[in-house]
């Protein structure tokens, strides 16, 4: 059976596998946060896209050089769960086994976020709280080599309203379409 498909020759596919995808959303949501808390500009852009790396330097440069902050996860409140996963061939010049991934991670946990001023050394606020993030997580296969997995950045959850006024809008813009042609 094995060697029906030593004989077939197929382009490089990404692996699916969702175990893996999980443990990656959990270490890097982890990892982006407790860097971005550190100021630490140098490990964000080893773990997240060039988009949500220069959100991330706007924001810190718009805080405080005279407040730290320190940013733990507490506890994760429910398991993580994969709400999307999509991989599709990247049209690379040169490459024709180039291929794209993003899976949607949702995670539901317990954070806490600390600042405090580094000149008083006084606690200036305290922040539990429970949070769901929508992580979404991409990974790029360059010549049948998956690179590592990267944060794309954050997503927010679609409610039915909101799917409502857009299918709305999608009418309206179709009925101006053929009146106006």
């Amino acid at each position: 059976m094995n060697y029906k498909f030593w004989l077939t020759k197929k382009r490089p596919r990404p692996k699916l596998a969702r175990r893996p995808v999980v443990k990656a959303a959990k270490q890097l949501h982890e990892s982006i946060f407790t860097e971005f808390s550190n100021r630490d500009d140098r490990t964000l852009k080893s773990l997240c896209t060039s988009g949500l790396l220069t959100t991330f330097r706007k924001q810190l440069a718009s805080l405080p050089k005279d407040e730290m902050m320190s940013w733990r996860l507490l506890k994760h409140l429910s398991r993580p769960r994969i709400v999307s996963n999509r991989a599709t061939p990247l049209p690379l010049p040169g490459d024709s086994e180039a291929a794209l991934r993003q899976v949607v991670v949702r995670l539901h946990t317990r954070q806490l976020v600390e600042k405090w001023e580094t000149q008083k050394k006084a606690q200036v606020n305290s922040v539990e709280k429970d949070v769901v993030e929508y992580v979404v997580l991409q990974r790029i296969m360059r010549r049948g080599k998956e690179e590592d997995w990267k944060v794309w950045g954050f997503a927010n959850e679609t409610t039915y309203q909101e799917l409502k006024e857009e299918q709305k809008r999608i009418e309206q813009m179709s009925e101006w379409e053929a009146r106006h042609g």
